[in-house]
């Protein structure tokens, strides 16, 4: 009695930690307020406080239930409420009251008139009581995989050993899933945009922006969190953008910036989301996502030859080198030389051969790749090798030498490998 508090948040952790403690869980109950919106006075309860049947009868239930005999209402047939929880009256309470801009407990009662739950079983109480937030987590998350309510009980099954220590049974499960969708329903572009507006507004290290188009639709969204840009400050020296990852259902491209940190890891600098692949949505993408690391631009971008990708890196990106994947270049080669042919197999191996070599120099390359096209007839009829021939310092690992980090990203399958695991 008379101890102070300065918020009631702290007063509920208080009593809730004591609960735990004691063996009992807690229940807000009353809250008296003044007329300017303070809190007068907080009331927490033990949780099996009060009685376990409504004291008024809902009116519309009353006129489609069928009266007992005498036609009055019985206690049974009045409405119950769907819980675990069995209310027998519990006279343990805490009240806290304000007195000079600080909240004094000013009524306790410590006494149960029920069992507690015993030492060794609270480990299991405070587990519980963490479920019970974790289950509607995970409907929510599931509902947005694409993963029943029957499967969502199940994993919740894996995780407490049982079904019997869940909580819930199967139809809550389908009930809430079925609420969580009606809820969402169109809403769910506004909720995303609201969700990432406000972190950014609240969190100084979290970079957000988004566009509309003239129906108010979700056009384009980029954003960044403290450890993305974090990542990129230090390991932004090589970065992977291939936008070939296409969701489901909004048919939007999800473009993730992908770099390599220092145990040769994938880490993720900006996420994406473009609801087109052209010039327009590169640009405004490529724009933002240097003000989302502060302007610093990496050593080289890899990606694929698209050609609003070309445009947007080169009008955008000053100092940074435009690198092609060597992998889509490569795996073109067989339709172009002409996979059939007699020599193919032995032209490809000489290929590979001097194309992945790191320990080429520039020049020794050029003569090499003379060599191999001469040899096996390769002339001007086929201007498919004398155009990547011209931009070799773009793909080929001999010409990128001189590029710090350069054989650190070769091609962009770590981004589709991120793609994969998104």
């Amino acid at each position: 009695m008379g101890h102070e508090f300065l918020h009631l948040e702290e007063v509920m952790e208080f009593y809730k930690v004591y609960a735990l403690a004691s063996g009992f869980d807690v229940r807000r109950y009353t809250t008296k307020k003044w007329r300017d919106g303070t809190i007068k006075s907080k009331l927490l309860v033990c949780n099996r406080q009060g009685s376990s049947y409504a004291k008024k009868v809902n009116k519309v239930d009353v006129e489609d239930r069928i009266p007992a005999v005498g036609g009055e209402l019985t206690v049974s047939d009045k409405p119950r409420r769907k819980t675990k929880v069995r209310r027998i009256g519990c006279k343990a309470r805490l009240r806290v009251s304000s007195v000079k801009g600080v909240l004094v407990v000013d009524r306790f009662h410590a006494g149960h008139n029920h069992e507690l739950v015993e030492v060794k079983d609270r480990q299991f109480q405070k587990l519980a009581r963490r479920l019970q937030k974790y289950h509607k987590e995970l409907i929510v998350f599931n509902s947005r995989l694409k993963i029943g309510a029957s499967k969502t009980y199940n994993m919740c099954k894996e995780h407490v050993n049982g079904f019997e220590n869940i909580g819930a049974s199967l139809n809550d499960f389908k009930n809430f899933s079925r609420d969580v969708k009606c809820y969402i329903n169109k809403r769910d572009r506004q909720l995303f945009i609201d969700r990432f507006r406000n972190l950014a507004e609240t969190r100084d290290d979290f970079y957000f922006d988004y566009e509309v188009d003239a129906d108010n639709s979700l056009v384009r969204a980029v954003w960044a969190d403290c450890t993305a840009r974090r990542n990129y400050s230090v390991f932004g020296d090589a970065v992977s953008f291939n936008p070939t990852y296409s969701t489901n259902k909004y048919s939007m491209v999800f473009t993730p910036f992908t770099g390599v940190d220092n145990h040769k890891r994938s880490v993720t600098f900006c996420g994406a989301l473009l609801n087109r692949e052209n010039e327009e949505s590169f640009m405004w993408l490529f724009r933002r996502f240097l003000d989302a690391m502060g302007g610093k631009e990496p050593h080289y971008i890899i990606t694929d030859q698209d050609p609003g990708i070309i445009t947007s890196v080169a009008n955008v990106f000053k100092t940074a080198r435009h690198r092609f994947c060597m992998w889509h270049i490569m795996n073109k080669v067989p339709v172009k030389y002409g996979s059939n042919a007699k020599d193919f197999q032995v032209f490809i191996r000489k290929l590979n051969a001097i194309v992945w070599d790191e320990d080429l120099e520039a020049n020794e390359f050029d003569s090499r790749w003379v060599e191999v096209m001469a040899e096996h007839g390769v002339g001007p009829e086929r201007e498919c090798f004398e155009g990547v021939f011209k931009i070799r310092r773009q793909w080929v690992m001999a010409h990128c030498r001189d590029l710090k980090m350069g054989s650190v990203l070769r091609t962009t399958q770590r981004s589709e490998s991120e793609n994969n695991f998104f």
